[in-house]
């Protein structure tokens, strides 16, 4: 007796008749027809042995046909092989594109890859814009860009190439189902997500003795050019930028032309100067650079507006950046750059009492001047090359206790008598103590001690205002140094320059100035370190970078959208090879046991290249406008596969379906029968034939 954990599809008449009695005890076993037996015996010969979910299997017509005939086979198939009752049947698909579920289905795959799309598409943009924001590109830095661009790139094509081929795919399944096509045309719409594919099918699908583009032929020029379009839009990309020559100067190791800052003189030649001539060096080379530009509020250290540029952070604190230059023998003209090496010169001054003295008489006399001095002491002192309404700076050159790179000196801003009489002038005495930092990332050259300023060169420079080269007398550690009326570092009777602030700023840039001008004037020597060279950086044309970058990911969003709504008309099968074998089956199976090394073409043309079309078929005796809307409780099982045109199916809107139209809503398990209430009338089981044999007798007949 057959259970429902048993599942096994009996397959003698005898079992047939078990079946009846186990449905309803009470019934006495019934004869059948010998048509009826006939067309069962034809059937049950192919599935013997074989579980429920093979009844696909069993050959429609001939299993309608049995069915239809005999009331009592119905009833088995309604109560015992029924779809329903059948729990491992996984055959089952429902399609309703009212409800959105295919839809939904084939939106969220293709906006995933849509996703992946953008993602590199932003990558790709970042890349450009942070290596566009560097002011030079390193070799290394250049390989890397280059490496992530390309990789960014095939990325991104393999990427729109896939979109695009599953675009091709969703779209196969309603173009097969458009309209009725040959065995060679069916082939290649089912491989169109291949370029070559698409161009045999452009020639495939022309109208013969027509010369105007059928609907297949436009949709194939279509995906062409939008498959190349995108990927030209792609490979444009990399005319969008370059790596060129910049104005910004890379480094890299090497050998360097820094300044010597061992030694200070004004000629060459004296490269042995003794101290006298080194402070007379230094007041040079402070004069010569009186007229550098000076950047106000610039960050310490950071000093790279340009070459000769002074600059300070607080107005009292003044750093300057030195200059290196590249050393290439077959360079005539050398690649200087601003270094990260810099050193910074500062003062403080503090006005003093005069005691006497600082007026200058018009017979040179009253040279003397007392004072007391910081400690509050009294003190004179001799004031050499003293004249009216001038500035004296009297740098010393002893160890005044300042500091080990410091230098003070003593500032006088004399006034003078006429004809005995004072001048409405007042003189004014400060002291000033000026300080020369170290050299801060000495370490940029390989060996530092070849880059940094030794303490007693540090105090030469910071007393460089002071300096002229002289002594006035044996024993006097200080040199005299006046300017005249109208040099910028002369009072000239303006009681803004007797502001201790302001002196302590004038003595302070002069400082720096001597290092500035020795940079630039000054003798150079050759180190090893990081030498500049002319640099190269990226440049992106940004107003072609950014439309071809917006082009692919609308362009595939766009398509996407359309592919989903239109290809939704249609039940869009697994691509998988198993899926494509069991549609095309009852295509290749007219081969029988013979062409299994025949090509597709080949195929085509053994079975005389006939039409078919991807399509949905009615179950027997319901073809009729209620299978779109079911009524009485019942529901459309629907058969969609290939369909034959000289079958004549689907010419007639009555049939439920014709090419072209919306595949209808309802179930899709490949059986294409109607699903009845399990409940069958008594009556419905009586044959109406006349014509009866003995089953039993008939089996050992057979």
């Amino acid at each position: 007796m057959y259970t429902s954990s048993q599942r096994v599809i009996p397959t003698t008449v005898k079992g047939f008749s078990l079946l009846k009695h186990h449905q309803d005890g009470n019934l006495s076993s019934q004869p059948i027809t010998q048509k009826s037996l006939t067309l069962l015996l034809q059937i049950s010969h192919g599935l013997k042995g074989r579980t429920a979910k093979d009844l696909n299997q069993v050959d429609e017509r001939a299993l309608a046909s049995l069915f239809l005939e005999t009331p009592f086979l119905t009833f088995v198939y309604h109560n015992l092989l029924h779809p329903g009752n059948m729990s491992n049947l996984s055959a089952f698909r429902v399609k309703d594109p009212r409800q959105s579920k295919q839809l939904r289905r084939t939106f969220v795959n293709g906006f995933l890859q849509w996703l992946l799309t953008l993602g590199l598409v932003l990558c790709e943009f970042a890349v450009l814009y942070g290596f566009s924001r560097q002011p030079t590109v390193s070799k290394a830095e250049k390989y890397s860009f280059n490496a992530a661009i390309t990789l960014l790139s095939l990325a991104l094509s393999l990427a729109v190439v896939a979109a695009l081929k599953s675009y091709c795919k969703l779209l196969s399944w309603r173009l097969l189902a458009s309209k009725y096509r040959d065995l060679q045309e069916f082939e290649l719409i089912m491989n169109c997500d291949s370029q070559s594919k698409v161009l045999k099918l452009l020639w495939a699908s022309r109208t013969s003795g027509r010369f105007r583009l059928s609907k297949t032929q436009i949709l194939c020029i279509v995906s062409f050019f939008v498959f190349i379009g995108l990927q030209i839009c792609i490979g444009l990309l990399g005319l969008t930028y370059s790596i060129d020559a910049s104005q910004n100067v890379d480094h890299i190791y090497g050998n360097v032309s820094v300044v010597d800052l061992s030694n200070i003189y004004q000629d060459p030649s004296y490269n042995t100067a003794g101290y006298v001539d080194r402070t007379a060096a230094a007041n040079y080379f402070g004069l010569v650079g009186q007229n550098y530009p000076i950047q106000y509020n610039w960050p310490l250290g950071k000093g790279d507006e340009g070459f000769e540029n002074i600059y300070t952070a607080d107005n009292s604190t003044f750093f300057y950046n030195f200059v290196d230059a590249a050393v290439d023998v077959n360079a005539n003209n050398p690649v200087f750059d601003t270094s990260r090496r810099w050193i910074a010169a500062n003062a403080t001054c503090v006005e003093l009492e005069i005691i006497s003295g600082g007026y200058i008489k018009t017979d040179g006399s009253d040279q003397w001047l007392s004072y007391k001095n910081v400690l509050g002491n009294n003190q004179t002192i001799y004031v050499q090359s003293q004249t009216t309404l001038t500035s004296t700076y009297m740098s010393n050159s002893s160890n005044s206790g300042c500091g080990d790179r410091c230098t003070s000196m003593l500032v006088l801003d004399s006034a003078s008598y006429d004809n005995d009489t004072q001048s409405e002038a007042v003189p004014h005495l400060l002291t000033c103590n000026t300080t020369i930092d170290v050299v801060h990332n000495a370490n940029t050259c390989t060996r530092a001690r070849d880059c940094t300023l030794e303490d007693d060169l540090a105090r030469i420079i910071a007393g460089g205002i002071g300096w002229s080269g002289t002594w006035f007398t044996d024993g006097n550690p200080l040199q005299y140094r006046t300017y005249p009326p109208g040099s910028p570092y002369s009072w000239d009777g303006y009681e803004a320059y007797q502001d201790p602030s302001f002196r302590a700023w004038q003595v302070a840039t002069f400082a720096i100035d001597v290092i500035a001008a020795m940079d630039d004037l000054g003798p150079r020597k050759v180190v090893e370190g990081q030498a500049p060279k002319a640099g190269v950086a990226l440049e992106v044309e940004w107003r072609y970078t950014i439309p071809l970058l917006c082009v692919v990911p609308t362009v595939q969003f766009i398509i996407l959208l359309i592919v989903c709504i239109w290809s939704n008309g249609a039940l869009i099968k697994d691509g998988s090879y198993l899926a494509a074998a069991h549609l095309l089956r009852p295509v290749v199976e007219k081969l029988e046991d013979h062409g299994c090394a025949l090509t597709g073409d080949e195929i085509a043309r053994e079975l005389d290249n006939f039409k078919i079309i991807y399509g949905v078929k009615a179950p027997p005796g319901i073809r009729h406008l209620s299978a779109y809307a079911p009524t009485g409780g019942s529901q459309v099982d629907w058969h969609v596969g290939v369909i034959a045109e000289s079958e004549g199916y689907g010419q007639q809107a009555e049939e439920g379906w014709k090419p072209a139209a919306t595949f209808p809503d309802g179930r899709y398990d490949g059986t294409g029968y109607t699903l009845t209430s399990k409940t069958t009338d008594d009556s419905s089981l009586q044959d109406d034939s006349t014509d009866e044999i003995d089953e039993d007798a008939y089996l050992l007949s057979t």
